[in-house]
């Protein structure tokens, strides 16, 4: 008798666990959660055509953008204090 108790208790042990097994799966499938989910979308890296440090951003992440739209803006000093060392260099090439 307690060999048969025993077999029926492993049983439903099994039984009931397997049954708790599907719900949580199942619950899963039907209502995914949130931190586990991907998106894919297209991803497009952008580059200056020139180097230098960016000092602003002007978009956010997914905001829609069109041709011609300002996305940064790099730091003209570097630029200017060149194009004025290259005039005075001309200036002084004149004399």
């Amino acid at each position: 008798m307690r060999a048969v108790l025993g077999k029926i208790i492993g049983y439903a042990v099994f039984a009931v666990t397997a049954v708790l097994i599907y719900l949580v799966w199942s619950s899963g499938v039907a209502n995914p959660r949130s931190d586990v989910a991907e998106i894919e979308a297209p991803v497009v890296q952008i580059s200056p055509t020139v180097p230098g440090r960016v000092i602003s951003i002007a978009v956010t992440n997914n905001q829609a953008v069109k041709q011609g739209d300002v996305l940064f803006q790099i730091d003209p000093e570097p630029y200017q204090l060149r194009l004025e060392q290259a005039q005075a260099e001309q200036r002084a090439a004149e004399i």
